[in-house]
């Protein structure tokens, strides 16, 4: 009985921390009129927001308390959260989710969310969503999401995309 009992614990345990570790994933993409992506990951209350060629662009919370700078004037710390730099000055840890580079400087993993590139070195899959581009790089299908554009190359349709997709007339791109 004893051993029943310590195994329940462990396979609790277990799925309860992957519940916690799976916290990571993407809520939004920011499709611009010429069909180019920055993508929006959730972690937990923290947002962050990645180019299509997975450089980190923005850190949004709606965290709120004090906020500390460290000596290179970045922000170190927002209330309780903690913002941590590696040695290249890349954001390495938002509060206490780790963030992954590659040898190229591309997010490579967000606490458990794994991010993938193509040999164009865009984003190819985010966790198991995976990302299509036509020949001039703009997105033609992300996961089972179908991406039409018109004749001047400008997003016509999104299929159904239950939201996930927002279109952003952004005029400069």
């Amino acid at each position: 009985m004893k051993h029943f009992i310590v195994l329940f614990f462990f396979i609790v345990l277990f799925f309860l921390d992957g519940t916690v570790a799976n916290a990571q994933k993407l809520s939004n993409i920011y499709l611009s009129q010429k069909g180019k992506a920055a993508y929006r990951i959730a972690l937990n209350n923290i947002y962050i927001v990645l180019s299509e060629n997975g450089k980190l662009t923005e850190i949004k919370t709606d965290t709120y308390g004090t906020i500390i700078y460290n000596f290179n004037k970045r922000v170190d710390q927002i209330g309780d959260m903690k913002i941590g730099f590696n040695y290249q000055g890349f954001v390495n840890m938002i509060g206490s989710t780790p963030i992954i580079y590659d040898y190229n400087g591309r997010i490579e993993r967000i606490g458990n969310l794994a991010l993938k590139y193509n040999y164009n070195n865009l984003l190819a899959s985010i966790g198991e969503q995976s990302i299509i581009y036509n020949t001039d790089y703009s997105i033609d299908r992300f996961d089972k999401y179908k991406i039409t554009y018109n004749y001047e190359k400008q997003v016509k349709q999104i299929d159904n995309s239950n939201g996930i997709i927002i279109l952003q007339l952004n005029y400069d791109q």
